[in-house]
């Protein structure tokens, strides 16, 4: 629990994915609260609006999954270069350090 190990508390990613979490929350209790709440006699115009602010966050929800996959598949495709980078070196290196058998 050294403090060099300890990863900065908001990175990118991490931001990321708490504004997907409060736009599926807000869409989610949107749905909801249209599916039970609000009245049948409601105005067309309030009615309208009410659909689109729930659109709104549902579309960023979607959105913000797309962002986060994305940057999980740049992370993953880095991540892997690195040990196909790493394993190349070590087997490189394994074969150099190696010492042929002396014939007797």
């Amino acid at each position: 629990m050294g403090e060099a190990s300890e990863r900065p508390r908001w990175t990118p990613r991490r931001v990321v994915r708490w504004a997907g979490v409060a736009a599926i929350v807000t869409a989610l209790f949107l749905a909801v609260l249209g599916a039970y709440g609000p009245p049948r006699d409601l105005a067309p115009k309030a009615f309208w609006v009410y659909w689109t602010i729930f659109f709104f966050f549902l579309v960023c929800a979607i959105g913000l999954a797309m962002i986060d996959a994305t940057i999980t598949i740049m992370k993953f495709r880095r991540e892997h270069a690195d040990l196909r980078r790493m394993a190349r070196e070590s087997a490189r290196d394994h074969g150099k350090s190696k010492t042929k058998p002396r014939d007797q």
